[in-house]
């Protein structure tokens, strides 16, 4: 019963089968009395005798079943299937006409999902190839068609546009008088636009700050400006050999000797001169 793309063990699809179906039997059942309801009063009361006596579930008698425990019943036609209550002509109509409104978690928490697996059933029974199909049959198939235009029409119609306004403009407001009217579906969708609405709320306060530039990206440009990074080849990146280039000023720090001297030679190059690295540093904040 369950859809291609639901997985065998989901949870969600397990309870949705658990929709009681109204059906009536074809034939004698035998040793299947206890599924009529009145089964347990005419025996201890004695009302009744022959098959209810003998267990036996006489021909035509109507009862419900889950709905994943009828499938190969109704493929092999055994019983006629009838709609749930909440699923006839007069809640199709009144879901038609004010969806908002409908209390569906009352009827079923998995109305959609139940409501779907039933459409899949119906539409499961078998027609005959060589035989007219029966009025039953056309009026099951009709019927199936019926609900699932207004499963459909409720889900992204209305209640879906309901659904958005709440998740946009109730984030710090109490909403659990409508959520307690979601099925389980809308219900996921609410929560997950309500993270999305709380998310974007977010961006807004936080998302415009100064993004502060990488100190790896100011030492290099500072290495640039003052020419001391080789752009000689060889293989093993910018410097040959595959080795990092370290500065003399670095290396006496490394060293624990304290700051480094710098010959006037060097300092024509620029190399120790702090002031040019200020002035990189300076550029590249301003440019960010």
């Amino acid at each position: 019963m369950s859809p291609p793309c639901s997985s065998y063990y989901d949870i969600d699809e397990i309870l949705a089968e658990e929709e009681l179906i109204p059906v009536t039997n074809k034939l004698d059942f035998a040793y299947l009395a206890h599924l009529d309801p009145e089964y347990t009063h005419c025996t201890a009361t004695g009302h009744k005798a022959g098959k209810m006596t003998t267990h036996y579930l006489a021909e035509g008698t109507r009862f419900k079943m889950p709905l994943w425990s009828i499938q190969k019943w109704a493929e092999i036609r055994y019983i006629h299937l009838q709609l749930p209550k909440h699923y006839g002509k007069r809640a199709r109509e009144r879901l038609d006409a004010d969806p908002v409104s409908v209390d569906l978690r009352k009827r079923n928490e998995r109305y959609y999902r139940s409501g779907m697996a039933i459409i899949r059933l119906f539409h499961s029974i078998p027609i005959p190839e060589k035989e007219r199909p029966s009025s039953n049959l056309l009026r099951l198939l009709q019927e199936a068609d019926q609900l699932q235009e207004t499963l459909l029409k409720s889900y992204t119609g209305a209640r879906l546009r309901r659904i958005f306004d709440w998740t946009l403009s109730s984030i710090e407001d109490d909403v659990s008088h409508y959520t307690k009217r979601l099925s389980q579906m809308e219900l996921a969708l609410f929560q997950r636009g309500a993270q999305a609405s709380h998310a974007y709320s977010l961006w807004k306060c936080y998302g415009t700050r100064r993004i502060h530039v990488s100190e790896t990206a100011l030492r290099m440009s500072a290495m640039d400006h003052q020419g001391i990074r080789s752009s000689g080849g060889g293989g093993g990146g910018s410097n040959g050999g595959g080795k990092s280039f370290v500065t003399p000023l670095e290396k006496k720090m490394k060293m624990g000797q304290g700051a480094a001297k710098v010959s006037p030679e060097q300092r024509k190059d620029g190399v120790g001169d702090s002031s040019s690295m200020q002035r990189a540093n300076k550029r590249l904040r301003g440019f960010y």
